[in-house]
């Protein structure tokens, strides 16, 4: 029957070929578990919004079954920053 559940990200930049061969499959979305997930430089709250409309697009669905927030802090942000629960609480609420 092959592959239901699928794991992508867009820093591994395989959601493009994923959304292929998902609709070459021609299995029903339903019967499928998709998973994606925000990177460190898509953090925030219009950024999280962004990421996930072009995710959704590279996948070529209409939703996904699991969206994770990829890595607690943002790209090119101390780790120590206050910014990066800033930016998690935002990207939280952009997700909601």
């Amino acid at each position: 029957q092959g592959a239901r559940a699928f794991d992508t990200a867009s820093v591994y930049r395989n959601e493009a070929e994923i959304g292929f061969a998902i609709n070459e499959s021609r299995v029903p979305r339903c019967e499928l578990f998709i998973t994606s997930k925000l990177g460190p430089s898509e953090q925030g709250y219009e950024a999280a919004k962004a990421a996930i409309r072009a995710s959704l697009q590279r996948l070529n669905t209409e939703y996904l079954d699991l969206y994770l927030i990829h890595w607690p802090g943002s790209a090119k942000t101390p780790v120590h920053s206050p910014q990066n629960s800033a930016n998690r609480l935002a990207s939280w609420r952009a997700l909601e």
